[in-house]
């Protein structure tokens, strides 16, 4: 299953809850690569994250989504929109 990244150096990115996990599986995997186990999520994440077992992905998501989010109140803020109203 592993033979497409034969001889490639992987980093893992666990789950904020699961890096002591994660630490101890790749003393399993193949010698022929070299892995390399992230604690980035698990350091940076909150207990609440951790419970959770926040991702990758859904800090990913929570930065786009803050983007948007500053985008889209940025439009209303600047716009002829006023308490519920739209200016002629």
């Amino acid at each position: 299953m592993l033979s497409e990244i034969k001889t490639k150096e992987v980093i893992l990115f666990p789950d904020a809850g699961k890096f002591a996990l994660w630490a101890s599986k790749i003393q399993d995997l193949p010698k022929s690569n070299f892995y390399e186990v992230s604690d980035l999520l698990h350091s940076k994440s909150t207990e609440e994250e951790k419970r959770k077992d926040f991702d990758i992905a859904d800090y990913c998501l929570r930065v786009y989504l803050n983007e948007i989010y500053s985008v889209v109140f940025d439009l209303i803020k600047n716009s002829n929109i006023h308490e519920g109203h739209a200016s002629k």
